[in-house]
Order: C-alpha cells, then sequence, then structure tokens
C-alpha cells in the first residue's frame, strides 16, 4: 500500500489564492493524502473556503486556531499529522500535478530521509505547469556537511521548508521556532542534523508565487531584523560542528544581510534599527578574522568605508552589479 503523506496548509489572509492551492493537492495524481489545513486566525474568508473543501473530500482536514504565525500553524499542523511523509505547502503557491507521486517514489527508491527538489519562482497563476518529467537527475548524500553546501548551493530553494519531502521521524522532537520570520533558515540548520540520506531532485514540481504581500517584496519593519538573529544562530552552529568553511560562508551571508538590511532602514528613516545594524556591522569588523571570497572581500571593504553615505544603497546596488 502506498504510505500516506501529510500535507501541512498554513492559511492566512489567502482568499484570492486559496483555491488554486487545495485544488492543485486535491488533484495530485498520488492519492494517499492526509491535507491538514490551518486556519491561523484568518480575517478574510479563507477559513470558510477551507470548510466547503472538507465538506466535499475526506482526506481534508481544518484547524481553526488564533492567529500565531506561520511556524504556529506549521506546528499545529505536525501536531495532528499521521503521514509516514510530510509536506509544506504555503497557501499561496500550488504543486504541479504529479509532485507527491515521484517525490515519494524517490524517497522509496533511495530511502531518503528527506527529497530536496527546487521551486519555481512566478509572479502569475497563468500558465502554470501541469506535468513534470520523469527524467532528471538525482543525486544522493550522506555526509552532513555535503548536504549544508548543497542547501547554499540550491539557492532560493534549500533553505525553504516547503521545498522537501519528510519523513514523518525528522519531526519527532523538532519543531519551527515561532514568533520570529526566516523561520525556514533556522529550521533548516537544525533539521539537517537529523538526516541519514537526503536526496537532490533536479526538478521544479512546485510554482512559489511571488506577489506583493510576500516577505521577500514587503517594505523593511523591525521584524526583518529576525534575519540577523538566525543568520548568528547558523554560525554558531557551524561553529560547534567545527565546520570552519561553512562558518565563513554563513558569515559573507550575514554581512550582506546586515547591509541590505542597513539599506532598508535608511531609506525608510528607522533611525533605532540603523543604529542597531552599524552596532552589529562594527562588531562584526573587528571579530571576524576569516578568509572572505573575491567578491565578498570587494563588497567588504567598499561597504565599510561608505557604511555613513548617505547614496550607500545605490552604491551598493551599483557594485553588486559590476563584480
Amino acid at each position: 500500500m502506498e504510505p500516506l503523506v501529510s500535507i501541512i496548509v498554513p492559511v492566512y489572509n489567502v482568499e484570492k489564492y486559496i483555491n488554486t492551492c487545495i485544488k492543485s493537492i486535491i488533484g495530485q495524481t498520488y492519492k494517499n493524502l492526509e491535507i491538514i489545513l490551518v486556519d491561523d486566525g484568518t480575517p478574510d474568508n479563507s477559513g470558510e473556503i477551507c470548510e466547503e473543501y472538507a465538506k466535499k473530500d475526506n482526506r481534508v482536514t481544518v484547524i481553526h486556531k488564533t492567529n500565531g504565525g506561520l511556524s504556529s500553524a506549521r506546528n499545529a499542523g505536525l501536531d495532528i499529522a499521521t503521514g509516514a511523509y510530510i509536506m509544506f505547502v504555503d497557501s499561496d503557491d500550488c504543486l504541479v500535478d504529479n509532485a507527491v507521486e515521484i517525490l515519494v517514489r524517490d524517497s522509496l527508491k533511495y530511502d531518503a530521509d528527506i527529497v530536496q527538489f527546487y521551486l519555481n519562482h512566478i509572479t502569475s497563476e497563468e500558465s502554470l505547469p501541469k506535468q513534470i518529467s520523469y527524467e532528471y537527475n538525482a543525486e544522493l548524500i550522506t555526509d552532513l556537511r555535503q548536504m549544508y553546501w548543497k542547501m547554499f548551493e540550491t539557492v532560493g530553494s534549500g533553505d525553504s521548508a516547503c521545498s522537501k519531502l519528510y519523513k514523518s521521524m525528522i519531526f519527532d522532537g523538532l519543531r519551527f521556532k515561532e514568533g520570529i520570520i526566516h523561520e525556514d533558515v533556522y529550521f533548516t540548520t537544525f533539521m539537517l542534523q537529523k538526516v541519514k540520506k537526503a536526496l537532490y531532485l533536479d526538478i521544479s514540481p512546485y510554482n512559489y508565487l511571488i506577489h506583493s504581500d510576500s516577505i521577500i517584496t514587503s517594505a523593511f519593519s523591525k521584524k526583518k531584523l529576525d534575519g540577523i538573529l538566525v543568520l548568528e544562530t547558523r554560525i554558531n552552529e557551524f561553529n560547534r560542528l567545527g565546520f570552519t568553511d561553512l562558518e565563513n560562508h554563513a558569515k559573507e551571508d550575514y554581512f550582506l544581510k546586515l547591509i541590505t538590511l542597513w539599506c532598508s532602514a535608511k531609506k525608510v528613516k528607522d533611525r533605532e534599527s540603523i543604529k542597531l545594524i552599524e552596532e552589529k556591522i562594527n562588531l562584526f569588523d573587528k571579530s571576524s578574522k576569516f578568509y572572505f571570497s573575491r567578491k565578498m572581500e570587494i563588497v567588504y571593504k567598499l561597504c565599510k568605508t561608505n557604511i555613513k553615505l548617505l547614496n550607500f544603497y545605490y552604491m551598493y546596488k551599483k557594485v553588486m552589479k559590476q563584480i
């Protein structure tokens, strides 16, 4: 018998997108699904829409809870999930029709604890792919250091909780950190330490919709400073594991995050955040004695000497385009 797959969908203020999302899951060629829709106190009609699908399909379960954020909603879904496998789908995204079929088949074939794939970043629901080819490259990795490097290499997908099929045992004693954004970066840092076999597929069965409400396109807010703390946690974890090469790479990401947030805070004249970020940059400059890549060495030196300039944001964008 096909193993049960639990698909957890946090739902909040997405009535424009939720139908496309749920239909893509219900319509999977793989049928043995447990579809958990978590209404995270949504103020719109998304919760009612979810209930309509539960009436039509007995595989659908709806949880209604007070708003606690994305991590809280995912954790609520995990608490009741009974599948041998777990997937996360954000409620403004959708799957191609044969996504789960392919992922489960290959997980069984390689006995993989997680199956990693690419996200197909889209800006419109028009012309969404419905199927993906059954011919593609697959790579099995069993070394933790290599798994982390693969995470860095698969930019835009490696850190995402939605870009993987998981054996449910991965979540024994593991949950998403609540109350922060950039929770996927925090989660992936620790999740990979529970993985013995990771399978990487050169396919994009998941359509990730980029729109004006997305975190990555939203204006600066103090919550975005969570990204600093999350990356500090990653640096400390790589240091604990003795992965110096990964620690250095994470420090480059950290420095870029600092200057990117500095630029964003400068645009909205958030003086408190600017001061905090500049303190982090100065502390980083005094404590970091490690090898930068050539590209980052140039960016680092230029940004360090121009941190006080009012036109820093434009200078930085220009630098990044030229190297």
